[in-house]
């Protein structure tokens, strides 16, 4: 009986093993040939970019001639987004990186892109401990694919000391050169931060796009695979859209999604529902 019950075990282990290569191995797949980017040029004199990271988005929001950027990616994205930037930004300078959170697979190339352009890093004054030490606080899944995609990207990456807390609706012209508002929502994580300008509005991971971190269906909304706060996260996404500024989410995984398709999903999105 012994005998059976460890060789069920091991089938079981064996199987939840070779699921998560699979799932890993589609995910570098993917995004070893994510050349995917996608561009807005808007009538007021600002436009986006999006540079498809190996684990999540990056983002540069130019206004004149500064530019920002919105999230970090992780570590290993250093050399692409180095490339990206040396073709995208020769006739702007790079003023802030903004940080919508500071989970690794957002906040990794921090340290790096701060040292190598001397950038001013915002970030939610209740994430500042995990870009300051290098790691996420734990991690709570939502669902199946949580469990699964947690050993993946809960990575450790390069700390970070010197970034500067935001902890009330700001804009960030006076500092960044490009008019784009700063605004604290946590619960995603408890330091979870939002930024807009115009129509476009930069989300991280308050909603995910598609599935398979945005490999499929990426402009459909669908609940992220973790949250800390799931409900509070939830009242936000519901917030954000009575405010009738907003057309464009622009999201840390897939996306972007418009906000009429949000609408039209947002009961999908309440905790636990998928």
């Amino acid at each position: 009986m012994d005998d059976k019950k460890a060789q069920r075990k091991h089938i079981q282990k064996s199987s939840l093993k070779a699921l998560n290569l699979l799932m890993l191995s589609l995910t570098l797949m993917v995004s070893s040939c994510a050349t995917d980017t996608y561009q807005f040029i808007n009538a007021d004199s600002f436009h986006v970019q999006r540079f498809a990271g190996k684990w999540s988005n990056i983002f540069l929001v130019s206004q004149g001639d500064s530019t920002v950027i919105v999230d970090a990616g992780s570590p290993d994205d250093l050399r692409d987004f180095r490339a990206y930037l040396s073709e995208k930004m020769k006739n702007t300078s790079v003023s802030c990186l903004l940080l919508t959170h500071g989970h690794a697979d957002h906040a990794g190339l921090s340290s790096a892109l701060h040292d190598e352009f001397d950038l001013t890093v915002f970030i939610g004054k209740q994430d500042q401990t995990m870009i300051s030490e290098g790691k996420n606080t734990p991690l709570k899944p939502q669902n199946f694919m949580g469990v699964i995609m947690k050993s993946f990207v809960d990575f450790e990456f390069p700390p970070f000391m010197d970034s500067i807390a935001i902890e009330k609706t700001s804009n960030l012209e006076s500092t960044c050169g490009v008019s784009i508002n700063a605004v604290p929502m946590p619960g995603h994580t408890p330091g979870s931060m939002v930024y807009s300008i115009g129509e476009h509005i930069f989300v991280g991971d308050l909603v995910l796009g598609g599935h398979l971190g945005g490999t499929f269906s990426p402009t459909k909304p669908t609940e992220h695979y973790f949250h800390g706060n799931a409900q509070k996260n939830f009242e936000n996404i519901k917030k954000l859209l009575k405010d009738n500024q907003y057309k464009w989410f622009h999201l840390g995984h897939g996306g972007p999604v418009l906000k009429e398709v949000l609408k039209q999903r947002i009961e999908k999105l309440s905790p636990g529902r998928e």
